[in-house]
């Protein structure tokens, strides 16, 4: 079977990482696997194996202008909330890509004017659609919170604002959605269980299977990562000036307002004063924390996992990334919220109900004295290795229902 992933969003988002360690994977077990990127921003697509982009120095370029056509409309909606909302009429064409040679189309985060889903009706080819966020089921927002008018065809949008909360156009772009979904040889794959709830709506109205399949990891966990990190680590704290408190790590998306990254800025004095503080990502810099920002070396991330006692992360929407996992496998004490699909991951993590601000707070401060055990390498791989067998055991199973 001849796979292609397409891939839209910036090459480095988390969506984009996912695809990858999903293409990586498929071709160590031997699978004809080949990946397509919408914007080969701030990095070396001949970095990936099998990528059939060709590289274009307008790649980004045409990423914004037709994000740029795709959300024209929603200038009319003045009041509309400021969240991500993809309404996906306008998208790329794809014309430099034969599809007609491929088996299997596997579809990653299709927002901001990547594809419009009319194209995928020319298509004689299966598709899986590997569902990151919410998207294919409401009007065009990806994060949907608490709303559940996606029930209701989207008729009340809460997010496209006008005429007392109702929206001609956030009901017309779940029917044409629905519609063209409907008529697609299409399967649905979920990279937690915690979306199942979200998704029965849609399971009732498509006649693609909607699955559970996981969320691959990076597999590049090689044992000079792990070499020196003793040395490592006092190197570390001697360049930055830090104490002997424990580090504690978060991910830093102040710009994301989804991310709940407030939860953090409000209690940055009590965490300082039994943790030294590190963020790492796109957001702004704080006073008496160290923002080391956006690493694009993976291996410096994993360094930098190895060494924190304590990983925090405050995202109430998204707790099925890879980045929980990822610091939970590499030895970090991971506080994130209490949800019901995060069941199958007890053993690994520490668990907390983030909305309890003073309670998580007295939890997190007070594990600050637990001694915690780097992992060697190859306990590290073995984790790694039974994690990713029983997301692929997810995905084949997926393919024999197709």
């Amino acid at each position: 079977m001849k796979i292609l992933n397409l891939v839209g969003g910036c090459s480095t988002d988390g969506a984009s990482l996912g695809a990858i360690n999903m293409h990586n994977y498929l071709l160590s077990v031997g699978c004809d696997s080949e990946i397509y990127f919408q914007d080969q921003r701030n990095f070396k697509v001949n970095q990936v194996r099998n990528s059939i982009n060709k590289i274009s120095k307008f790649s980004r370029l045409k990423r914004r202008v037709y994000n740029f056509l795709d959300s024209l409309i929603l200038k009319v909606y003045v009041s509309r909330r400021r969240y991500i909302f993809s309404p996906g009429i306008i998208g790329y064409k794809f014309n430099d890509i034969d599809f007609e040679k491929y088996d299997l189309l596997v579809i990653h985060w299709p927002g901001n004017g990547f594809l419009d889903l009319k194209k995928l009706e020319k298509l004689n080819i299966k598709i899986f659609w590997v569902a990151r966020d919410y998207w294919i089921t409401t009007a065009g927002c990806h994060i949907p919170y608490d709303c559940n008018e996606y029930i209701n065809n989207c008729q009340n949008c809460i997010y496209l604002k006008k005429n007392k909360g109702k929206s001609v156009l956030s009901s017309f772009l779940k029917t044409r959605k629905d519609n063209i979904i409907s008529k697609l040889n299409m399967s649905v794959l979920l990279i937690s269980e915690g979306m199942l709830e979200k998704f029965q709506s849609f399971n009732s109205k498509h006649q693609g299977v909607v699955s559970t399949m996981g969320n691959f990891l990076e597999l590049r966990y090689s044992e000079e990562i792990f070499n020196n990190i003793e040395e490592f680590k006092s190197a570390f704290r001697e360049k930055h000036n830090l104490d002997k408190k424990p580090i504690c790590l978060v991910m830093n998306n102040s710009g994301e307002v989804w991310k709940n990254f407030c939860f953090i800025e409000d209690n940055l004095s009590s965490l300082n004063r039994k943790f030294n503080i590190i963020s790492f990502g796109r957001g702004k810099s704080y006073e008496n924390v160290l923002n080391i920002g956006f690493l694009e070396d993976r291996k410096e991330l994993i360094k930098i996992f190895l060494i924190a006692h304590t990983f925090i992360f405050s995202s109430t929407l998204e707790p099925f990334g890879k980045v929980i996992f990822e610091a939970g496998f590499l030895g970090c004490n991971v506080f994130m919220p209490e949800m019901p699909w995060n069941e199958h991951l007890k053993g690994k993590y520490s668990w907390v109900n983030i909305h309890k601000k003073s309670k998580i707070i007295n939890q997190i401060n007070n594990s600050s004295s637990t001694q915690l055990k780097i992992p060697s390498p190859t306990e590290v791989t073995a984790d790694l290795k039974n994690y990713n067998e029983n997301v692929y055991k997810n995905f084949r199973l997926a393919i024999s229902k197709l």
